[in-house]
């Protein structure tokens, strides 16, 4: 089974690391990356993917409502959590950012754990589907035409069938093969005389 990456983004190096020892301890199985701040947390998205992102929302520089609009706009796969230390009614104020889920950082992280959870099964249902409603409406695979004809054309022996193959994979390969083949004949031929 393949690990949830989740990016963490908070500007408290402390809370980061109570996050870090809450997980660890509870053998949470989720490769975790941390990061101060915004800017570098994008950035990191940008060249990694990742399943989840849990971010504050009062950061210096780039703020967590900045960041999780830029990757909502870039990364519109990713769960987002938020976990604040603002009051409810701060926080009301600013879900219109669209993430998933708002914690407050006072939560116990078993709330948070919970959060993720529920968000990566309900993305992993999500795109299950969307694949599997896109197979369904095929009617058949698509292949290319001279492809089709040559795998199905029955060549007869197993060396001439080799040859088929390699040909199609790689001509000169398949070249190669025909001139060991037709080495191997002319071999064989000789010592049964």
């Amino acid at each position: 089974m393949i690990q949830p990456r989740v990016l963490f983004v908070d500007d408290e190096a402390p809370w980061l690391r109570s996050v870090e020892r809450a997980l660890r301890v509870r053998h949470i199985e989720w490769q975790v990356e941390y990061f101060q701040h915004g800017e570098d947390a994008l950035q990191r998205l940008n060249e990694t993917p990742f399943d989840a992102i849990v971010s504050d929302m009062n950061m210096p520089g780039m703020d967590g409502a900045t960041l999780l609009a830029a990757v909502k706009q870039r990364h519109p796969e990713l769960v987002q959590v938020v976990m604040s230390g603002l009051n409810d009614v701060e926080l009301k104020a600013r879900q219109a950012v669209g993430s998933a889920c708002y914690l407050c950082k006072t939560a116990p992280i078993e709330r948070l754990i919970e959060a993720l959870d529920q968000g990566l099964a309900l993305k992993g249902m999500f795109y299950e589907r969307t694949f599997d409603r896109l197979v369904h409406s095929l009617k058949a695979l698509p292949i290319l035409p001279d492809l089709d004809i040559r795998l199905r054309h029955d060549t007869g022996s197993a060396g001439d069938m080799l040859i088929s193959w390699a040909e199609i994979s790689c001509p000169s390969l398949g070249l190669e093969f025909r001139v060991l083949l037709h080495q191997r004949e002319n071999a064989t031929d000789l010592m049964s005389a």
